[in-house]
């Protein structure tokens, strides 16, 4: 993969991020192809196709107050027209009056066609929930 690419994939990912985060959950819609996938935390579940995607997005954003979301710089990997990012992330967030601290990764799969790439997969792994003190 070149490093042209590496950089698209990971700009990418942090304009989905900031996109959310920033209160704009509509526009990560642009970065996704018509039939992506979200597979659900410990694959309980999917969200099939762009508009059902992005409404996750929109959702949650509606519901919860984010205080902190931290990632850490994206790996990317790729073979022919595929790319797999993985990031670790870390989110401080109050849903129905309950403050919630989520920690894992998450991993996109990205497709290239016509020179753009779209994610077509996405999931989080999270990790064990920590005790609060």
């Amino acid at each position: 993969m070149s490093a042209s690419s590496k950089r698209e994939v990971r700009a990418i990912v942090r304009a989905i991020n900031v996109a959310w985060t920033k209160g704009r959950p509509k526009d990560v819609g642009r970065y996704f192809h018509p039939d992506v996938v979200f597979v659900a935390p410990g694959f309980r579940g999917t969200v099939r196709g762009r508009a059902a995607c992005v409404k996750s997005f929109v959702e949650f954003c509606r519901v919860a107050t984010v205080r902190r979301f931290r990632t850490m710089a994206a790996s990317v990997d790729a073979i022919v027209a595929t790319a797999v990012a993985s990031y670790r992330f870390e989110i401080d967030y109050e849903i129905g009056g309950k403050r919630c601290s989520e920690s894992g990764h998450d991993l996109w799969v990205f497709e290239r066609r016509r020179g753009k790439w779209r994610a077509v997969w996405r999931t989080m792994i999270a990790e064990p929930t920590r005790a609060k003190r």
